[in-house]
């Protein structure tokens, strides 16, 4: 079995829309504590609280500010896991709920958070050197604002997202701890990196496509300072609801992903042969 980067891409697509409405609703509950935290911090002591954790970040470098102290990728990580569990059982022709994806979720949570925070270190947490090695306190941002610095660092990310892209499947399919799922996800894209990196360009300029051109049909024009808080308004709900949609897709590619690697190099699953010789 062959791992291509169309085949790979037309059976995620595929999956991703017929399976659409009920990952849907699997993504909405995953959105649920992260749109719940928002309003949380409508609370005065809440917001106090964060803000002393913001600003203990910020003390140590001011790149740490805003993405060192979010949560949110725990529950994304919780979804990619039950999401995976229902994709990997599509293509092998079982019927898989998005319940048994979330309970199996939550039965390997403690080893899929873990997992998760180690990846997020492999490529948030490099980006993030990156930056600190960059910084000017004058901008506040790296010291070169050059189409050469965003495409290198856009260029960055990509890479560094495709070193355990799999390794969240591995957890929640294959019941393996942090270290060897890390592993695991090392060894299945062996001698097909260069595929795997196709298919995560294709999805980040998808995505990076999708959220610009978002922001630039409702928030394009400088000119115009009318009802511009309305309008950062709804951009913030718009740019919201597009992420609910776009979150399934990428935790089916990275599933698809998984699924493709691990037949390439070992055949059929021991349950799709059963059927076979039945």
């Amino acid at each position: 079995m062959m791992f291509g980067v169309g085949s790979v891409l037309a059976t995620t697509f595929r999956v991703y829309g017929r399976n659409l409405p009920r990952f849907f609703l699997l993504t909405v509950l995953a959105y649920v504590p992260i749109v719940g935290f928002s309003f949380l911090l409508e609370i005065d002591a809440v917001q106090e609280l964060v803000a002393k954790l913001y600003n203990w970040f910020a003390r140590l470098h001011p790149a740490l500010r805003y993405d060192a102290p979010s949560g949110s990728w725990i529950p994304i990580a919780m979804l990619a896991a039950a999401i995976a569990v229902c994709t990997v059982g599509t293509m092998r022709d079982q019927r898989t709920s998005i319940w048994r994806g979330a309970a199996t979720a939550f039965r390997r949570i403690h080893w899929i958070v873990i997992t998760a925070f180690l990846v997020r270190l492999s490529t948030e947490g490099v980006s993030t050197v990156v930056q600190i090695a960059l910084w000017d306190d004058e901008t506040r941002f790296y010291r070169a604002f050059s189409l050469t610095a965003y495409v290198a660092y856009a260029a960055l990310w990509i890479v560094l997202g495709t070193i355990f892209l799999v390794a969240i499947p591995a957890v929640a399919l294959e019941r393996r701890g942090p270290f060897s799922a890390l592993a695991r996800a090392w060894t299945l894209a062996r001698g097909e990196r260069l595929k795997v990196l196709a298919i995560v360009l294709v999805h980040y300029v998808l995505v990076v496509g999708l959220y610009y051109g978002l922001y630039f049909a409702m928030m394009s024009d400088p000119g115009d300072v009318s009802n511009i808080e309305d309008r950062f308004l709804y951009y913030g709900f718009a740019r919201l609801a597009l992420e609910v949609f776009l979150a399934p897709l990428h935790a089916v590619l990275v599933a698809v992903v998984f699924e493709r690697l691990r037949a390439a190099k070992e055949g059929p699953g021991e349950d799709q042969l059963q059927r076979v010789f039945d």
